[in-house]
């Protein structure tokens, strides 16, 4: 430290320092502690204040030096004990994965043939007609000589898109989302199942009604805003931005206002309203998810869903850890990882075969 600051550390010596002052708080605090001493008069550099020191007592300055370096060795041997401590407890750590979806988001025809549209080109032929898909999304105008069926989009891990439907209204869909539909609506309603999550925006036209089905339940409207998600299989979440919508679910009906949310659990078969803060349920449009006060598992499913990456639970213990914070789809895993490692007491790594351990 005192070569340092003299300006004659050597530039390994200097780096090993940096290092340890960065990473051991005790040897931050004996640095920041250093760095406070007052400077001696003048303009007397430090090296020339310390040679005059050992001129004058040897002895002392001998022993101050010592106790440096046995402070930083200290540090280096308390280090490297904890990184042996650390892989002793864990397998063989394997390089971190990369995480990225190689899966391709996929609009599977009511006659079986699959397009695949991440890597497709524009314009896109079905029987002789024309669909667009541009800027992560689809759309089509001539619907009525598109075949019939029902259609079904699938939107694979750590990928958003969206689907323009003819009557104008806009469909965004999260990962891990699918989507059923036909090309034309026909009859006295506009119907499509959703089962995921998906923000909605539907086109007014009070003579067709629009109808979301999601599992147990569904959702009727004429012209609206509102976010569904049924990515636990036994709850069901129908937030409303704007306009009203009506919800079926377990025998049970119930109007939504704005800035309300309607759930509906399948296990109890209840079906309850509740305030929602829009800025946080729809963050996923923006690539960012927020935690409050979540479980582990929960974190982990979340995880998954956005990198496509297994978890396992290696020390159970730790699963009732709650967490605050927000992750982002485009910011690395590992980044998320240590911030949860920072604040929770779960500990991490990734195996061989590039599962997450949590410990």
């Amino acid at each position: 430290m005192t070569e340092k600051l003299a300006g004659t550390i050597s530039a390994d010596d200097e780096q090993l320092l940096d290092e340890l002052i960065e990473e051991d708080e005790h040897v931050r605090e004996k640095w920041e502690s250093l760095l406070q001493t007052p400077p001696p008069a003048g303009n007397t550099p430090w090296l020339e204040v310390i040679d005059f020191e050992e001129k004058r007592h040897p002895v002392r300055q001998l022993v101050i030096r010592l106790a440096v370096a046995a402070a930083i060795f200290t540090a280096v041997v308390f280090t490297g004990w904890k990184w042996w401590q650390s892989s002793r407890q864990q397998p063989a750590l394997a390089a971190v994965p990369s995480l990225i979806s190689h899966e391709d988001i996929q609009l599977q025809l009511a006659n079986g043939k699959t397009i695949l549209l991440s890597n497709a080109s524009e314009n896109i032929n079905v029987e002789g007609k024309q669909l667009t898909n541009k800027n992560k999304t689809l759309s089509y105008n001539n619907e009525s000589a598109l075949p019939d069926g029902i259609n079904t989009l699938k939107v694979p891990v750590g990928q958003d898109y969206q689907i323009k439907l003819p009557d104008g209204t806009l469909v965004f869909l999260n990962a891990v989302t699918k989507m059923e539909f036909p090309f034309a609506f026909k009859g006295n309603t506009r119907e499509i199942t959703i089962n995921g999550e998906a923000y909605l925006k539907i086109a007014k036209d009070p003579s067709r009604p629009f109808i979301v089905h999601l599992p147990h339940s569904r959702a009727e409207v004429l012209g609206t805003s509102f976010n569904v998600n049924s990515y636990d299989s036994g709850v069901v979440k129908v937030s409303l931005v704007e306009g009203s919508v009506r919800v079926n679910a377990g025998h049970k009906t119930i109007l939504v206002k704005p800035g309300l949310q309607a759930i509906y659990s399948a296990n109890t078969q209840a079906l309850h309203l509740k305030p929602f803060d829009a800025d946080i349920e729809l963050s996923w449009r923006k690539g960012i998810h927020y935690f409050t006060a979540t479980s582990l598992p929960e974190i982990c499913t979340v995880l998954s869903r956005w990198y496509g990456v297994r978890v396992k639970m290696d020390n159970q213990l730790i699963s009732t850890e709650k967490f605050t914070g927000s992750i982002e789809r485009t910011t690395a895993i590992t980044i998320f990882l240590e911030s949860l490692k920072e604040t929770t007491k779960a500990n991490y790594y990734f195996s061989r075969d590039s599962v997450l351990h949590f410990q």
